[in-house]
């Protein structure tokens, strides 16, 4: 199976990138605008990744660390 999302750790940010419409959509509807972005991917500070995930899981979407 594919996962809906790529999160991948930097240091002290984790970068989320969708791999798919679903994932898009959940981005669109949970992510702010002003929120920062590094290529395709939203860029997450290291204090809100567990809460960001855990919606991800919540909504039945799937996390791939790489």
């Amino acid at each position: 199976m594919t996962p809906d999302f790529h999160l991948n750790p930097q240091g002290g940010i984790f970068i989320l990138t969708p791999r798919n419409e679903p994932a898009k959509a959940w981005l669109r509807e949970h992510i702010p605008d002003d929120a920062q972005w590094f290529a395709r991917g939203v860029v997450i500070e290291h204090r809100y990744v567990d809460g960001v995930i855990a919606g991800v899981k919540e909504d039945g979407l799937a996390v791939e660390i790489v």
